[in-house]
């Protein structure tokens, strides 16, 4: 198959493969799906990740509101908590105040005053507005042309404290169909504004590499640093954005002036610290104004104060100095008019992130230049294409197995460097399309072939095997071609197994000719299988007149339903045989035995002849409890093992027996029905028989034989007592009148046949 592919195919199921997924990688579905599963599994298999220390959340959460006895719709707070809280962290002299919180409409006009002298003081406090797109629609020429069209307008805060903030950004997201991905850096469409993590970012920059940020630029670009000078701008007071804005279109335009900023960098002595910064800060100048985000972690990742807390703060341990500090809103305050922000470790708990925290990332990430980066269109195209032409290469041109292994040696490699580059260079290669895409693809097709062709011949060789072993073991032998592994094949189970015998077969078979007696057997066997197939059991061994049934389940997870089913088929085929015996003149009287316990499924033989079959104790222990069934004349006989925890079935405790070979005793019980078959004659002989049988357990023989003989009275034909009158008469009653009490009560069945009367077997 491989040769004729590589003939005639290989080209062009490479081109096609490697076009598909170009093509994929390119449309809006493929970027959804790299989002909603690659970087989700990139982010599943790398876990949390350490915060950088400078971010810390002040939540405004449903505790605080309960602490400071405040309505929980934050939008009614008295803004001069917000004013406290300032005033409070001010005495640890943090770097940046931000506030993710809306305060767009004037309040109580006292409070607004005292929160725009808090804001004032602090100076270094960002306040948040958002974006509100409005659609129109019209007819007419008003400026924007005939038909739709919509408009950004940005809303601001109540100017009392806009005025008094050191700036004022809106914090924007992509949209999204499920999970928190990107977030914006510069708004283009509303006159490149940048949005509030930049703005906090920025200003936090500033404040720590602003001196060695000058001298770069006085270095480099000595016009910049002139316009700034001339501007007094080199004091950095609330003014940020502005000098951000002269020296960002300096970068921007000069291709040059970016290669100079580096190298006089990479060669400045400036601290590890701020120089870390600086690059990141120069990251962002020259990122998209798009990002992704690289998560840390599910929501609480990221340290959070509570609200409450940080306005009754006492710590000595200076907590908020120097940090940024982010304000707003917990995810458990008003939840039913949560936004439902979801990251990718949300599928994790199922929980939403609140839009605070969502801040907090994108500021982070920008402090660590962290953000996830991703290949550029033609680099993203020309890996996919490559990969797809490999993979079918390698299915081609090389055995079906020798090209499995290598295709997933090839597929490990390139999930350990996506891994590798995502970890260390946070950036982001495609895996849903090479790997899910592709790779199954580049698979079917060239499997496909031999599928269609082995199909058909696979399932017949099944049907054939499944009248001899079960349909679970046939498909796993298909599986293994390996004919020297046979004889290991196997594993151990707990199970009850279920022997059968013909009582009187020995002289039926004397009497029919081989194939009457084939006949005969094949139509009492056609009555047997089915049912015990139908219970969930499967025939192992079929030698003359006797069968043995396997009810099998896990060694680690044992299941009463296992029991149950076994206990029905044996009721159910005592049933169908009596009826089948009176259809015809051919007698074949079954006798059942039960025994659950541990055993071996797998295979017996050597690689001449195998069977399938089970082995070990409770298969030698069920086909001795059918033998005591013709020693007691009863029909079917289960050990307290098969019984124990039943409900729903009728029987009768006859005995603790040593059984024939044996040297442990078991409890036996006489399998007689359903529950809801009962009637007053069995219950009141059950109920007798138990009696009886405590006195027999006592020791009390003479009283256990008198019993039994009051109950032979009364229920003539039950066998069971029969054999007890002849046991007590025989054995006991004259031969342990005082002594070895305990053993005598244990009837031990290697003693017992001599002595027991001709009518009690059967």
């Amino acid at each position: 198959m491989n040769s004729s592919l590589k003939k005639h195919h290989v080209f062009f199921i490479a081109m096609s493969i490697s076009f598909l997924g170009a093509l994929v990688s390119l449309s809006p579905m493929g970027d959804k799906l790299e989002g909603e599963y690659g970087r989700s599994w990139l982010f599943e298999i790398r876990g949390k990740i350490p915060v950088p220390e400078q971010v810390i959340i002040i939540s405004i959460d449903k505790a605080s509101a309960d602490f400071l006895e405040l309505p929980n719709d934050p939008q009614k707070w008295p803004r001069v908590h917000y004013a406290n809280l300032i005033n409070r962290l001010k005495q640890q002299s943090p770097s940046v105040i931000a506030f993710n919180i809306i305060f767009d409409e004037s309040h109580d006009a006292q409070n607004d005053e005292m929160l725009a002298t808090a804001i004032a003081d602090a100076n270094n406090v960002i306040l948040s507005s958002y974006l509100q797109v409005r659609k129109y629609s019209s007819d007419a020429d008003n400026g924007y042309g005939s038909g739709n069209y919509s408009l950004e307008q940005i809303i601001e805060p109540a100017a009392i404290l806009q005025q008094a903030a050191i700036n004022v950004s809106p914090f924007l997201l992509p949209k999204t169909s499920t999970t928190v991905n990107q977030f914006w850096t510069y708004k283009a469409s509303a006159g490149d504004i940048p949005t509030f993590p930049v703005s906090v970012f920025q200003c936090y920059s500033y404040k720590n590499i602003f001196p060695e940020l000058i001298t770069i630029l006085q270095e480099i670009a000595p016009e910049v640093y002139a316009q700034l000078s001339k501007n007094n701008a080199l004091e950095i007071k609330k003014h940020t954005m502005t000098v951000h804005h002269v020296i960002r279109s300096a970068l921007i335009n000069s291709s040059e002036l970016s290669s100079q900023f580096i190298q006089s960098l990479n060669k400045a002595e400036i601290p590890v610290l701020k120089k870390q910064l600086l690059q990141s800060w120069f990251s962002l100048i020259q990122s998209s104004n798009q990002l992704y985000f690289n998560h840390y972690g599910p929501g609480g990742t990221i340290k959070t104060v509570p609200f409450y807390q940080a306005l009754t703060y006492e710590g000595n341990d200076d907590l908020f100095k120097n940090k940024i500090i982010l304000i707003g809103y917990s995810d458990d305050l008003q939840p039913e008019k949560n936004q439902g922000f979801y990251n990718v470790f949300s599928s994790q708990n199922g929980k939403s992130i609140s839009s605070i925290e969502i801040a907090a990332t994108a500021v982070a990430n920008l402090i660590d230049s962290s953000w996830l980066k991703s290949l550029s269109g033609w680099e993203k195209v020309l890996l996919i294409m490559l990969w797809g032409g490999v993979v079918v290469m390698v299915f081609g041109f090389f055995s079906y197995g020798i090209a499995i292994v290598i295709v997933i040696l090839l597929s490990v490699s390139y999930l350990f460097i996506s891994y590798s580059q995502f970890t260390s260079e946070q950036l982001l290669l495609p895996l849903f399309i090479p790997l899910v895409i592709q790779l199954p693809l580049a698979f079917f097709v060239v499997s496909f072939m031999t599928y269609i062709q082995n199909k058909r011949q696979q399932q017949k060789m099944q049907k054939i095997f499944s009248y001899y072993i079960p349909d679970d073991v046939v498909t796993k032998y298909s599986k293994n071609t390996n004919i020297e592994e046979l004889s290991a094949y196997g594993e151990l189970k707990y199970g009850v197994c279920v022997a059968t015998d013909v009582g009187q077969y020995t002289a039926l078979s004397e009497n029919l000719t081989p194939t009457e007696l084939n006949s005969l057997m094949n139509n009492y066997y056609g009555i047997m299988f089915p049912l015990v197939k139908r219970n969930g059991g499967f025939v192992s061994d079929v030698i003359g007149d006797a069968m043995l049934a396997i009810w099998a389940e896990s060694a680690l997870e044992r299941n009463i339903k296992t029991r149950k089913n076994a206990c029905i088929a044996a009721l159910q085929i005592k049933a169908d045989i009596e009826h089948f015996n009176k259809t015809q003149s051919n007698n074949l009287p079954t006798r059942i035995g039960l025994h659950y316990g541990d055993m071996y499924l797998g295979n017996v033989g050597t690689q001449e002849h195998f069977e399938y079959r089970a082995t070990g104790d409770t298969i030698n222990t069920a086909t001795r409890i059918e033998g005591l069934s013709k020693l007691l004349g009863t029909k079917i006989l289960v050990s307290a093992e098969v019984i124990d925890g039943l409900v729903g079935f009728i029987a009768r405790e006859i005995g603790t027996f040593i059984l024939k070979g044996k040297t442990r005793a078991i409890i036996i019980y006489e399998l007689q029905g359903y529950q809801d078959d009962m009637d007053d004659g069995r219950d009141s002989l059950n109920i007798f028989f138990k009696q009886a049988l405590a006195l027999f357990r006592q020791h009390q023989w003479v009283d256990a034989l008198q019993f039994f003989l009051e109950i032979e009275k009364e229920y003539p034909n039950d066998a069971p007592t029969r054999f007890y009158i002849n046991y007590l008469q025989h054995h006991l009653v004259a031969e342990y009148p005082e002594q070895d009490l305990e053993q005598a009560a244990v009837i031990k069945l290697d003693d017992v046949a001599g002595v027991v009367v001709d009518n009690v077997s059967s």
